[in-house]
């Protein structure tokens, strides 16, 4: 995810120096579209934040009451890793 805002940045200084001509094509696409991005990655890091606070704070007995879950939640996840980009609907 850094990496992201790492690129959308450097492409955001290259075009206030009007550097644009040394801007990929795919990099110049995806800043027409920073704010969503940024959105889609502050989001994200968000469920990351509450999900593994889920999984370090549960205690074993709640871990026990909502393994079926989680258990659904990583299977999700896993396919989203693989299927989804930045383009789906979700």
């Amino acid at each position: 995810m850094n990496e992201l805002v790492a690129v959308l940045r450097e492409v955001k200084y290259l075009t206030i120096l009007d550097r644009a001509d040394q801007i990929p094509s795919k990099a110049l696409e995806m800043f027409q579209n920073v704010e969503m991005y940024l959105k889609y990655s502050q989001n994200l890091d968000l469920v990351v934040s509450w999900y593994n606070k889920i999984v370090e704070s549960a205690t074993p007995t709640l871990a026990a009451l909502i393994k079926d879950e989680m258990n659904a939640i990583d299977e999700t996840l896993k396919q989203a890793e693989t299927h989804l980009s930045w383009n789906d609907a979700g």
